[in-house]
């Protein structure tokens, strides 16, 4: 037998998982999140787009709006990709997110339409 086995202890006992970094032991997906990534720290708009009178397609766009990752050319360029970074609407302007949703003036026609 290799040397390395003879620090190896051989018990008849049943094997646990222990989770050291809490006291409790216990492994929890949310625990490992926080442990990570941090606390959460809660936004206002996120019971207001995650509930059931909006549509999923439309929430996850909202989401990616949110979070700067709805894929605008602006967007594109950034990630590393070279394309025509106009505004597809009106060609007038570099797409961003900003500008797609509230100065674009095809956006703006729609807006005002809406309401």
């Amino acid at each position: 037998m290799p040397p390395i086995f003879n620090h190896i202890m051989v018990r008849e006992e049943q094997d646990i998982s222990n989770w050291i970094l809490y006291e409790s032991g216990h492994f929890t997906l949310k625990l490992a999140r926080t442990f990570f990534l941090g606390p959460r720290v809660p936004c206002g708009w996120g019971k207001f787009i995650w509930s059931s009178y909006i549509p999923p397609s439309k929430t996850l766009v909202l989401w990616k709006v949110f979070h700067g990752r709805l894929p605008t050319n602006q967007h594109i360029q950034n990630i590393g990709l070279h394309i025509c970074s106009m505004c597809t609407l009106c060609e007038k302007h570099e797409e961003s997110i900003q500008h797609l949703f509230f100065e674009c003036c095809n956006t703006l026609h729609i807006w005002s339409s809406v309401r």
